[in-house]
């Protein structure tokens, strides 16, 4: 005898014998586990504010016999509709109820009660998002000398979010925690992570603190591990082709985890991968491969290869690669460092950096100075010179973090050793005083502290003590947010076989079609396209090798590589279910890298009607 659990679902039992001649015999069945009678809820995945929906409430008689019943919805708990049903054998009652989605989540219920007093029910909770985007208003300070700064809050934002650090091991950690929390996993990312998390283990070791993230490192690392493709390579994600940039970057983060046998197989597979690579290499990957081969004493003869290369005639970024690599093989570099020197670009508070600003994360300005400060920290001539290079990458923290994974990972573990190193120059106290709506004092570092909007005119003046990062923010909603197009033109539309929809059909299949013209050639782009509530993807395809898709409740998000400049067509296949009328929030194209750089079209409303 069994007694099945009181849930909706089918049950395989399988039955075997053995005799004492171990002849087996086998069997199989399947029992479907139901109620006689069933309430069921149908509901979108989520909501955006206003969205005016049906909900579907379904009641099912399984048995022989007809029953009267009262079928009833909630809406957060309070009786919104009531129906009196007879529901005939082996038949079904369908109730739609109109919904109109307000700014908390929707909590719904639809039940039925028989006359001999049965009663079953379904509870939903739907998300509500908000209408718009969400963007950050605020600013970071350095505050060195004895001084006072002013800040102006913005009425209709949200509370102030205060830190000072007074200790660039605080700053470090903090641009730690802000990579660990960084919400995507291409390989780039999970290998920033890891750097991250490694970078944290030293500095907890030297601050003989515990380090409470292992498991996180270790199940970084071995994604990373299983991403890699049966020739060395890793591409930008899992399934991908490879890509040189990406396995030079997952290289060089694996390079401080070599002790770990498994950790090496990878690094010399990833090696091989790069060597094999050389002879087709253009000039730009052909540094970047020798860069990151010698950087982990690759035993190959590097001479023949920088031979064929004419330092005049390469960029500045790969010129500092050029000098790395014959630093690492102990050759001389001396002409060529100093007319490297020659061409610092110095900062009006005495920071120094080189490069150019680009899209490229891996030869900006930003990852050309990191490359200079390897050099410069190697070269005992030369190493001063680096104090003024670590006040440019503090200064260039202006949105209170660098500017993506690649540069945060980059800079940190750079000059992490130098700055453990000597820590103790870090440590000396600073006093901030606040003033103005509010008041207090500021004595112990790191420092957080959140406070309400309608502090809206506050003086922060700052004594003693060394650097002083100090940063004030707010989250502000904008709920009609305008079209941007200098960098990506952005725009939707809805379609079945070939023709624009003015309205969608619920029950019919359609596409959703995105159009980006994007008005100069992009690298590493970040597509997010909201879709209607009322819709639940068709289809989830991986259809295209150079591109990644993630298919979150509300919205498609697409990684590609490389867009070409002009137009570009993206499809997303939706199954319309629940009929009303629903915002669709703008659809986005970014500069993963360098999300100052966007494009969104404006926000929509669409209808889903019955067919």
């Amino acid at each position: 005898a069994v007694t099945y659990p009181d849930n909706i679902t089918g049950w395989e039992t399988y039955v075997l014998g053995m005799d004492k001649k171990r002849r087996v015999g086998k069997a199989f069945t399947f029992v479907k586990s139901f109620k006689p009678l069933m309430a069921q809820l149908s509901t979108p995945q989520f909501l955006i504010e206003g969205d005016h929906a049906q909900l579907i409430g379904k009641a099912v008689n399984y048995t022989a016999d007809t029953y009267t019943a009262t079928t009833s919805f909630n809406l957060q708990d309070k009786l919104a509709n009531e129906n009196n049903i007879t529901i005939a054998s082996a038949a079904s009652i369908i109730t739609p109820l109109l919904v109109t989605a307000g700014t908390d989540t929707l909590k719904a219920r639809f039940q039925l009660q028989t006359s001999t007093n049965f009663k079953d029910g379904e509870e939903r909770k739907i998300p509500v998002f908000k209408r718009g985007t969400e963007e950050t208003i605020g600013q970071f300070w350095i505050l060195k000398q004895d001084t006072a700064i002013h800040f102006k809050a913005e009425t209709n934002a949200s509370s102030i979010e205060i830190t000072a650090l007074n200790n660039t091991l605080d700053i470090l950690l903090d641009e730690i925690e802000h990579l660990k929390k960084y919400p995507y996993y291409c390989m780039e990312q999970t290998a920033s992570k890891l750097r991250g998390l490694t970078m944290e283990k030293n500095i907890r070791e030297t601050l003989k603190q515990p380090f409470k993230n292992e498991k996180e490192l270790n199940q970084l690392l071995s994604k990373l591990q299983k991403a890699q493709h049966f020739d060395g390579s890793w591409s930008w994600w899992e399934t991908g082709t490879p890509n040189i940039d990406i396995s030079n970057y997952i290289i060089n983060a694996l390079l401080p985890l070599r002790e770990n046998g498994l950790v090496e197989t990878n690094v010399r597979n990833g090696l091989l991968y790069l060597q094999h690579a050389l002879p087709y290499l253009k000039k730009n990957e052909l540094l970047a491969a020798l860069t990151t081969m010698a950087a982990a004493n690759h035993a190959m003869d590097y001479q023949p290869y920088l031979d064929k290369i004419n330092f005049d005639s390469l960029g500045i970024h790969q010129q500092w690669q050029y000098v790395s690599i014959k630093q690492q093989q102990k050759m001389n570099y001396a002409n060529e460092l100093d007319s490297l020197l020659k061409r610092s670009i110095p900062g009006i508070l005495g920071s120094i950096h080189w490069g150019e600003e680009n899209y490229r994360w891996y030869s900006n300005a930003n990852a050309t100075t990191v490359a200079a400060y390897n050099v410069l920290r190697k070269d005992e001539k030369h190493s001063p010179l680096n104090n003024h290079i670590v006040q440019y990458f503090l200064e260039q923290r202006k949105e209170g973090y660098w500017c993506n994974t690649v540069e945060s990972a980059n800079i940190l573990s750079s000059i992490l050793p130098d700055v453990l190193e000597v820590n103790k120059n870090f440590n000396q106290p600073a006093t901030l005083q606040v003033s103005g709506d509010t008041s207090f004092v500021i004595g112990s570092f790191p420092f957080k502290k959140t406070i309400g909007r309608n502090n809206q005119s506050l003086q922060v003046s700052k004594t003693g003590g060394g650097f002083t990062y100090f940063s004030m923010y707010q989250k502000i909603w904008n709920n009609a947010p305008a079209t941007v197009s200098d960098n990506f033109e952005v725009s939707t539309y809805f379609e079945k076989n070939g023709q624009q929809l003015p309205y969608i059909k619920s029950g019919e299949r359609m596409k959703m079609v995105v159009k980006v013209d994007v008005k100069k050639e992009a690298e590493y782009v970040m597509l997010e396209v909201p879709i209607p509530a009322g819709c639940k993807y068709a289809t989830k395809k991986q259809d295209n090798w150079n591109m990644h898709k993630e298919f979150m409740k509300n919205k498609m998000l697409l990684f590609a590589e490389q867009l070409s400049k002009g137009v570009h067509l993206f499809e997303i296949e939706l199954e319309p279910r629940y009929n009303g009328t629903y915002t669709v929030n703008p659809a986005k194209a970014t500069l993963m890298y360098f999300p100052i750089f966007y494009g969104r079209n404006e926000m929509k409303q669409v209808e889903i009607k019955e067919q």
